[in-house]
């Protein structure tokens, strides 16, 4: 088993992740919300797992799925912030639409809530 990262090389994992997409959502025709989308963006939790590991049977599981959680190298005590990071990026309106400055809002939430700090990105 590969060594688990801590909730902050997560929480910078994906945000710089969602940061270099320009906090765009990743979207597939089928599932919308996607770990893998259009035009190679990945979700939050997306951006936690490789390549190598990822398999397009995870698109439509929740990041606490035993799968999600294995490939994302996550723990029964990271879980919740994968969630939450999830859930800054997929939003909760029907539509599932988030704007690039409401996701900077929500993870900023994210992070507040976990005790996390928020990584400098420049401009």
């Amino acid at each position: 088993m590969s060594e688990r990262r801590t909730r902050q090389e997560i929480f910078d994992a994906a945000y710089l992740g969602l940061a270099a997409q320009g906090f765009t959502q990743s979207k597939s025709d089928q599932f919308g919300c996607a770990y893998r989308g259009a035009g190679g963006t990945k979700c939050g939790v997306g951006h936690l797992i490789p390549d190598e590991k990822y398999l397009y049977d995870l698109e439509g599981l929740s990041a606490d799925t035993p799968d999600v959680s294995e490939a994302a190298g996550l723990s029964w005590r990271t879980e919740p912030l994968a969630i939450d990071i999830q859930g800054a990026h997929d939003g909760h309106d029907i539509d599932c639409t988030v704007s690039p400055d409401q996701m900077r809002k929500r993870l900023a939430d994210v992070a507040a809530k976990h005790g996390l700090t928020v990584p400098q990105v420049s401009a």
